[in-house]
Parts: structure tokens; C-alpha cells; sequence
């Protein structure tokens, strides 16, 4: 399954319903994921990036396809992915790299 378009439909509260087209054989069809959040951190949407990967002071790399939602802290980030995954990356990486996707803005948050 590849994703290859996601739209953030609506916010209520503290869930967002986001929306994800996904190519399945030759047609394509949508899928929506629930974003529950009910801690008192606030996420950002960051659902124009096509994937970030976080690379190690030790060489070893993290890399999340198709990030939605993410919360910076003073310890990490924390993420959400168009899967449905919740990612938390420890700070300490040398390098966060990411690719937009096509006709989206480089930075937004």
C-alpha cells in the first residue's frame, strides 16, 4: 500500500479526521484515520511532508513515511503517522532531514 495524497478534513475537540488516498492495484481509494489525542500537548500539522528520518550521532536512522501530526518538546518529538502509528523520537539525533510533498510548503512549523 503507498500513500499518495492526504487531506486533513476536520478538527473537533481533540480528534482530527484525516483522510488518505492509497493505491491499491490500479485503483486508488480512501481511508480515514482518527487522530485521538488526549494528553494536553498540542500537534501541529505537518501532513505536507512526504517523510523525515532523524539520523544518529551512532550512524543508525529513523525514518517515518507520510507524518501528519507533530508535538515538539524539550525531550523529543512526538509523532503521528498516516497509518495510524504514533512515533516518539528521542532528542539527540545530528540531522532531521524531511521531503515535502509535491506543490507543499518546505516549513510549516
Amino acid at each position: 500500500m503507498r500513500t499518495i495524497g492526504r487531506k486533513l478534513l476536520t478538527t473537533i475537540n481533540t480528534c482530527s479526521i484525516v483522510e488518505r488516498s492509497v493505491n491499491k492495484g490500479a485503483g486508488s481509494m480512501a481511508e480515514v484515520i482518527q487522530f485521538r489525542n488526549s494528553s494536553s500537548l498540542s500537534f501541529e500539522d505537518i501532513s505536507s511532508e512526504r517523510w523525515r528520518e532523524y539520523r544518529f550521532p551512532d550512524g543508525q536512522t529513523v525514518r517515518i513515511e507520510n507524518p501528519l501530526k507533530l508535538h515538539v518538546s524539550d525531550n523529543g518529538h512526538r509523532i503521528f503517522d498516516a497509518s495510524g502509528v504514533s512515533h516518539y523520537v528521542p532528542l539527540g539525533w545530528v540531522h532531521l532531514k524531511w521531503e515535502a510533498g509535491d506543490g507543499e510548503p518546505h516549513f510549516v512549523t
